[in-house]
């Protein structure tokens, strides 16, 4: 990661209005207006701009959690960044919002359990079908694909064998069959990864772990693409999945150290690598 991008974790969220290091927390249902006009010109603003940070009501945002997207968006170079109470309600956002009865999706097999249960069992009932495939063999991944298939679930390194896989060949055969594509990020965070630049249409990482970094935060991020954008944006208004201001304030927080703490740990996992090999 450049010394740039590092400048700008430690530098990012300061509120020049309050003239203070760390945005406010801004708590807020209800949002005050002058006049009518006042409250359509903001919905008006909306409408032309979703991601420009016009509010008119609390389920929509408030400063505090505006701010959080930015700093997300630019770090997962995406088009924008919805942020949800916790990882896992990112990882349903995203199915939520493309997946529909009649579809299939694929999903790798090493995938985080709530996860494969959403997947495997829930779905089933909505009459979506889950395939799993073998991330060290895409044959699996490929002879599974057929008219219905909708989304390819990817989780890399997967949670419970950690296998990395060839992402550019996962965007390629999505690709040409004109397929959606997620990726739980969660383990690489953008920092090290960015999904959304490979080609992913989505990037899920749960902020609990490593953006927040000190253990007392749950949320979630899912980083879109424009093409994505105004399918999650409706399934995101239809949820109501949204992370409150004092979660964000403690996220925004922890995303100044990312780099300081994620840079040791790929140091001392190197350590750990070399002495057993």
């Amino acid at each position: 990661m450049t010394s740039t991008f590092k400048t700008f974790l430690k530098h990012t969220a300061k509120d020049f209005h309050n003239q203070s290091v760390n945005p406010p927390v801004v708590r807020a249902s209800t949002i005050i207006f002058k006049s009518m006009q006042d409250i359509r010109k903001t919905q008006s603003k909306f409408r032309k701009n979703p991601i420009g940070g016009h509010f008119d009501y609390g389920r929509q945002g408030t400063s505090t959690t505006y701010i959080l997207q930015k700093i997300l968006t630019k770090l997962e170079e995406s088009y924008h960044v919805f942020l949800t109470p916790t990882g896992f309600g990112a990882i349903f956002l995203a199915i939520f919002s493309l997946v529909r009865p009649g579809d299939e999706i694929i999903v790798a097999d090493p995938s985080y359990k709530p996860t494969r249960r959403l997947t495997q069992d829930f779905l089933k009932d909505f009459n979506i079908k889950t395939i799993f495939y073998n991330p060290s063999d895409l044959n699996t991944l490929r002879k599974n694909i057929s008219k219905n298939t909708k989304l390819i679930f990817v989780e890399n390194p997967g949670s419970n064998t950690f296998d990395f896989q060839d992402l550019s060949k996962i965007i390629q055969i999505a690709k040409k069959h004109k397929i959606y594509t997620a990726i739980d990020n969660t383990w690489g965070t953008p920092y090290f990864l960015k999904p959304i630049k490979l080609g992913f249409d989505m990037s899920i990482v749960s902020a609990t772990k490593y953006y927040s970094g000190h253990s007392d935060v749950m949320g979630g991020s899912l980083a879109v693409n424009k093409r994505v954008f105004r399918k999650v944006q409706l399934a995101d208004n239809v949820t109501g999945l949204r992370l409150g201001p004092d979660d964000a304030y403690l996220i925004t927080r922890g995303l100044r150290t990312l780099d300081v703490r994620l840079d040791k740990h790929q140091d001392n996992a190197k350590k750990v690598a070399a002495f057993f090999i």
